[in-house]
C-alpha cells in the first residue's frame, strides 16, 4: 500500500484514485468471482466520491531539457494519507435500514486513530447475549476511515451462520457457500467455498468482515437485534466534504500557490535567479497557455547582458534570440510534454512542483534578505538539496531558496535565490507569434 500511496501521489498530486487504484490491484491480487462483484459495486461508488473531492494539477518528472535549458530532477519521496473521519454515536439503527447522517459532524467520544480492528471494536461493544450464530444483513461499508451506509451504495448482502461451523453468503441475489466460520474472542475468520478466506472481529451480534486483512475494506453486518447505534453512516455527498476538507486542510502554503497556476488557461511567472557562485544574475519572464510556451531569459555576468528566448509550440522547441529576430530549431518534445506540464521546462516551477510533492517539510520562520518570513523548508535528501520558499504576509511566494546542487558534477553552480516578482494568468500571446524570425531548421 506505501508504493501505490507513494506512487498515486507522484502522478497526481491531489491522489483522487487512492482507493480506486488500491482496491483494484488487491482484487486482481484475490481473484475470487463473488470478490470481483462485490468490488466493481464499491468501486463505483467510491470512484464517485473521490472524483469529485479530487483537487489539484498533476505532478510529473521533468523531461530531458533541450540546448541552453537548464534539467531539474524529479523527487521521489512522496506520501499520500486520506484523512480518518471520526466515528460519532447515533441514534439505533434497524441493520437492514439504518439511519443516515444529515450531515457529517465530528465525534463527541472519538475513537482513537487508527486502533486495531480489535480494539475499535472493543471501544464500541460490550459482549452481548447474542450468539456469533445467527441471520446477518450488511448496513455499511468502511473504506480508508469513511463508514458509507450500504443502501447509499446499493449494496445487499445478507450472510448466514449456522452453529455446525457453516453456512452462506448471498450478494447481490448470488449465493455461496461459508464452508467454514469460527470465532474466538471477538476474532472471526470465514472460508468460502469459491477459496476465498478473511477474517474480522465478531461481538454484540456485529461481524467486521476485513476482506483483505489490512483494514482498508471492511463490510460491516449486524443480526436484526443488534445495537448499530455506534456507527455514524456518511452519505457519498458527506464523504466528498469530508474528503475535500482533509485535502484543503492538509494542503500547504506551496500547493496553494501551485493550485493558482493553470499553464493550460494561461499562466505568467516573473523572477530573478541570483547564482552567487557564478556571479551571475537572471532575469525571467515565462508565459505558458494551451501548449504554448515562451521564456524569456536576460543573463548578466561580468558587466554584459543577453537574451535568450525558449519557445515551445506544438511540440517543437527554438531557441531564439531577440536582438538579432533570429532563431534556430532545438528539436522535438515528447508527447509527455503537454499543455498541463509544459511549465516544468522552467526552473522556478520545476523547484516547486518537485518540493510539492515531498512530506517531510517543517515550517518556521527564516530571514531572507535582511527581513523574516514565515517559510516551508523542504531538507536535504540523497538526491535533492535544502530548498526553502519564503511567503508574504498574503501567501503569495516572495523568494525561492536552493542550496547547491547534491550531484558532486553539478555542486560548481552553488546556491540559487530565486526573487519572486509576480505569479498571475496574465499572459501576452502576442509574444507567441514568431513570424518575424529568421528560424534556422
Amino acid at each position: 500500500m506505501d508504493l501505490l500511496q507513494n506512487t498515486a501521489r507522484i502522478v497526481s498530486h491531489t491522489c483522487c484514485f487512492l482507493y480506486v487504484a488500491a482496491a483494484t490491484v488487491l482484487m486482481q491480487r484475490e481473484g475470487t468471482e463473488i470478490m470481483r462483484k462485490l468490488m466493481s459495486l464499491i468501486l463505483a461508488a467510491v470512484l464517485a466520491a473521490s472524483l469529485c473531492s479530487c483537487g489539484g494539477g498533476s505532478s510529473s518528472t521533468g523531461p530531458e531539457k533541450p540546448a541552453e535549458v537548464t534539467t531539474e530532477e524529479s523527487k521521489q519521496e512522496a506520501e499520500a494519507a486520506p484523512a480518518e473521519a471520526a466515528d460519532t454515536n447515533a441514534d439505533a439503527a434497524d441493520p437492514a435500514q439504518p439511519e443516515v447522517s444529515g450531515e457529517a459532524q465530528k465525534a463527541e467520544e472519538a475513537v482513537p486513530e487508527q486502533p486495531t480492528q480489535a480494539e475499535e471494536i472493543a471501544d464500541k461493544y460490550t459482549v452481548s447475549d447474542l450468539p456469533v450464530e445467527g441471520e446477518y444483513t450488511i448496513f455499511a461499508v468502511r473504506n480508508e476511515g469513511y463508514t458509507v451506509s450500504s443502501t447509499e451504495m446499493e449494496i445487499e448482502s445478507t450472510m448466514s451462520l449456522l452453529a455446525e461451523g457453516t453456512g452462506s453468503l448471498t450478494l447481490m441475489g448470488d449465493t455461496i457457500d461459508i464452508t467454514s466460520w469460527s470465532s474466538e474472542d471477538g476474532a472471526f475468520n470465514l472460508s468460502l467455498a469459491d477459496g476465498t478466506v478473511t477474517g474480522g472481529n465478531a461481538r454484540g451480534g456485529i461481524i467486521e468482515l476485513d476482506i483483505y486483512g489490512t483494514g482498508d475494506m471492511l463490510l460491516i453486518y449486524a443480526q436484526e437485534k443488534a445495537d448499530t447505534s455506534s456507527y455514524t453512516l456518511l452519505t457519498i455527498d458527506e464523504v466528498k466534504e469530508q474528503m475535500a476538507a482533509a485535502e484543503e486542510a492538509n494542503k500547504t502554503k506551496l500547493d496553494n500557490i501551485l493550485d493558482g497556476i493553470d499553464p493550460v488557461a494561461g499562466a505568467h511567472l516573473r523572477y530573478q535567479r541570483r547564482l552567487d557562485a557564478l556571479n551571475t544574475v537572471q532575469d525571467y519572464d515565462v508565459y505558458a497557455k494551451d501548449g504554448v510556451y515562451y521564456s524569456a531569459r536576460t543573463t548578466k555576468v561580468a558587466g554584459a547582458e543577453s537574451t535568450l528566448v525558449t519557445f515551445i509550440k506544438d511540440g517543437k522547441v527554438y531557441n531564439l534570440y531577440p536582438d538579432k529576430k533570429t532563431g534556430n530549431y532545438v528539436t522535438d518534445l515528447p508527447l509527455s510534454v503537454t499543455n498541463d506540464n509544459i511549465l516544468l521546462m522552467d526552473d522556478l516551477f520545476s523547484e516547486m512542483r518537485m518540493a510539492s510533492v515531498r512530506t517531510d517539510q517543517v515550517e518556521e520562520d527564516r530571514e531572507i534578505e535582511g527581513a523574516s518570513f514565515p517559510a516551508e523548508v523542504y531538507p536535504q535528501t540523497e538526491y535533492s538539496p535544502e530548498t526553502v520558499f519564503y511567503f508574504a504576509e498574503d501567501g503569495s511566494l516572495a523568494y525561492c531558496y536552493t542550496a547547491a546542487p547534491v550531484i558532486e558534477s553539478a555542486a560548481y553552480v552553488g546556491d540559487s535565490l530565486y526573487t519572486v516578482g509576480s505569479i498571475d494568468g496574465e499572459v501576452d500571446e502576442s509574444l507567441f507569434d514568431i513570424s518575424a524570425y529568421t528560424i534556422q531548421e
